[in-house]
């Protein structure tokens, strides 16, 4: 991949150990930061938004470019975040139990240019964060967590300079109130507020479309639609451009805004019931388990399981009309379908083989369907009828 740097989101950038102007917290942040248990919380539209911001030149890591570690069993908009931030993803190997950044694959293949390490929450599973902070640490280089998969919950202590959440739509506390980075770092905090503060607000136009992506989740996705809304998405994905340009326009630079005060409204009404929905993931988790095996505990975003045979347990969920995630579809990197997307976003094929493997087999399991009994046996009963199981549960 080329290593030409890209413009940033943030722009003008802020001096570092001096004082910055920027906006008070909100009641949205101080109560959410009050949740995690950090000592400050920024609001920003998108998950992506807060880790290209937190990556760029006003954030974490030497200035100038270099190389950010991130795990291979990935979403696309992670690379795309720290392209946009003028740096470059250099993907390392993933523990096939854990889902997570390989803390001993990562020891022996450390890159040389290594500015900063993203450690990714896989479904929000934390297994390897200590190693790998260790790691980093004796290597004098800062970490960052992305924590858009795991589930704002209290004792889960930073180990990272900052860690970023998602509390968007289809997200583990499905807000649609935006992200939150979470920082102990009272100086980092005020460089990302200021930072933050520059972007615009989401327009009405944005705002609307929010309420009606709500309106129809709330409404209208049921499990027994899931797959009619999956087919579509992934027929929209094959007709947008797929050059690096236009997905950085698209999914980088388009979203850098900050959240409207609906979000803000939004984001305090779903804090306050985030204790059962915290309940009822754990619930779910917990009778996965039960069934088949694993050691997993927590409110995580999914279940985890290997599949034995991925494609028929799809196509049998399929016809049942029972949700369960199928990606990665193909490839590590999610959404990708196409090989050749693959070196745009800096990845080569072959370079991380456990990744590959992973994706090739990994499914996810509902845990909102620990909110309807019936619906969560069905996904059980799914699974062991259709022999999805491999044995492997992480």
């Amino acid at each position: 991949m080329s290593r030409t740097a890209t413009k940033p989101i943030a722009t003008d950038r802020l001096p570092q150990g001096q004082a910055v102007s920027a906006s008070a917290a909100s009641p949205y942040e101080q109560r959410f930061a009050a949740r995690v248990g950090a000592g400050h919380a920024i609001s920003f539209g998108f998950g992506r938004t807060a880790i290209a911001v937190a990556l760029g030149p006003d954030g974490i890591g030497q200035a100038g470019g270099g190389d950010v570690v991130c795990s291979a069993l990935t979403c696309r908009v992670v690379p795309l975040a720290i392209i946009s931030a003028g740096r470059a993803p250099a993907f390392a190997e993933i523990d096939a139990r854990s889902l997570n950044l390989d803390p001993i694959s990562l020891a022996g293949r450390w890159p040389d240019a290594t500015r900063a390490v993203l450690f990714q929450h896989t479904y929000g599973q934390s297994a390897g964060l200590e190693q790998v902070a260790d790691l980093a640490r004796s290597r004098r280089v800062p970490l960052l967590e992305d924590r858009a998969q795991t589930f704002p919950a209290p004792g889960l202590p930073l180990r990272g300079v900052a860690a970023i959440y998602s509390n968007n739509l289809l997200k583990p506390l499905p807000a649609g109130s935006g992200a939150m980075l979470v920082t102990d770092d009272d100086g980092f905090a005020a460089r990302m507020r200021a930072a933050r503060d520059r972007l615009p607000v989401l327009g009405w136009a944005g705002d609307a479309r929010l309420a009606l992506e709500q309106a129809i989740q709330d409404r209208w996705l049921t499990s027994r639609r899931y797959w009619a809304l999956y087919d579509w998405h992934r027929r929209w994905e094959r007709r947008r451009p797929d050059g690096r340009e236009a997905m950085l326009e698209r999914e980088i630079r388009a979203s850098a805004v900050r959240i409207s005060p609906r979000q803000e409204a939004r984001g305090l009404a779903w804090l306050e019931r985030a204790a059962r929905i915290a309940d009822v993931r754990s619930w779910a988790v917990e009778r996965y388990r039960k069934e088949f095996g694993g050691d997993l505990r927590g409110p995580l975003y999914y279940f985890p399981l290997r599949a034995a045979n991925k494609p028929g347990l799809i196509a049998e969920a399929r016809r049942r009309r029972i949700e369960i995630v199928a990606w990665p579809i193909r490839f590590p990197i999610y959404p990708v379908e196409a090989a050749a997307e693959l070196p745009t976003l800096g990845y080569d094929p072959g370079r991380c083989p456990i990744a590959e493997r992973v994706a090739e087999t990994l499914v996810g399991l509902p845990t909102t369907a620990g909110d309807d009994l019936a619906e969560l046996e069905r996904v059980i009963e799914l699974v062991k009828s259709a022999g999805g199981g491999s044995g492997e549960v992480p």
